[in-house]
């Protein structure tokens, strides 16, 4: 084998690396239009749901998202797709104390460790928190997972360790998945990602160090056979 076949291989090692360190599993990258709306003012019909069939953009057999107003005078309104492109807008108004839940149904027993490559849960987040967000995320209708973010919050923040889950369940063995979200009166939030990963606050190898070991190594082996 030639040095720049073994560069070539070199980089391709590097690459699935890197492809490893990406997203597993995506959740819902919220391209399908949806919305739903609580709000005191129409209590017959609180709390509303609204269910979308199955789409490529998420998990499942159908998508649920259900608003709830909690108390307060006001309005609860959740909308993929209907504010911010390929996100979900989550508001509430400033008199409103209100909690969002979306389902992911019927889920075909996904892995959502991907063989072992993901750790946990990722929401992506294009603007930071307004108001403190709790948010909880349920598998297989039993195990979950509670965090509460301040006001403002953004980023890598936003992560669930299938370790922290409790009771335990099978995460390479999936079939619902429900996202929670609540707060105090006024809380927003928008999110345009939801998959599965490595936890994105651990380092990884930057790719140029990669690169940088495997033609140190190629290079070594030359020589010994030199």
């Amino acid at each position: 084998m030639t040095l720049k076949h073994k560069i070539a291989g070199a980089l391709g090692v590097v690459a699935l690396v890197g492809s490893a360190a990406s997203q597993a599993v995506v959740i819902d990258a919220f391209g399908t239009t949806q919305s739903s709306t609580c709000a005191d003012s129409f209590a017959p019909f609180c709390p509303q749901t609204t269910n979308d069939g199955s789409s490529a953009d998420y998990l499942g057999s159908s998508r649920g998202i259900t608003t709830a107003l909690a108390s307060g005078n006001g309005q609860v309104q959740a909308g993929v797709n209907t504010v911010t492109p390929g996100a979900l807008d989550l508001q509430n108004s400033t008199t409103a104390l209100g909690k969002i839940t979306v389902d992911w149904n019927n889920v075909a027993n996904v892995d959502l460790t991907e063989g072992g490559t993901a750790t946990g849960i990722f929401m992506s987040l294009p603007s930071a928190i307004d108001n403190t967000l709790d948010v909880m995320f349920t598998i297989n209708g039993t195990s979950s997972l509670s965090k509460s973010f301040p006001d403002g919050t953004s980023g890598s923040a936003f992560f669930f360790p299938f370790a922290s889950f409790a009771p335990g369940t099978t995460f390479d063995d999936v079939t619902s998945i429900q996202a929670m979200f609540s707060g105090p009166a006024g809380w927003d939030a928008i999110v345009n990602l939801i998959d599965t990963r490595e936890d994105p606050s651990v380092p990884v190898p930057a790719p140029i160090a990669l690169i940088g070991l495997g033609l140190a190594g190629l290079g070594a082996a030359r020589r010994k056979q030199a």
